[in-house]
């Protein structure tokens, strides 16, 4: 499956709207967003991913 994964917080944020970070100083998002032609998946760790989700 070919597709662009998002794990880095400003791209995460840019593209769901949402809070992709939860320290300022952090590069990489609690979050990771594969995007491919049809589908976007959304992969957290289990305390941001209700969060995550909903956002």
């Amino acid at each position: 499956m070919k597709g662009l994964v998002l794990n880095n917080q400003n791209h995460f944020s840019w593209l769901t709207g949402g809070r992709g970070f939860i320290g300022l100083a952090a590069t990489a998002a609690c979050g990771v967003l594969m995007v491919t032609h049809d589908r976007v998946f959304l992969a957290g760790d289990n305390i941001e991913a209700a969060r995550l989700y909903h956002e």
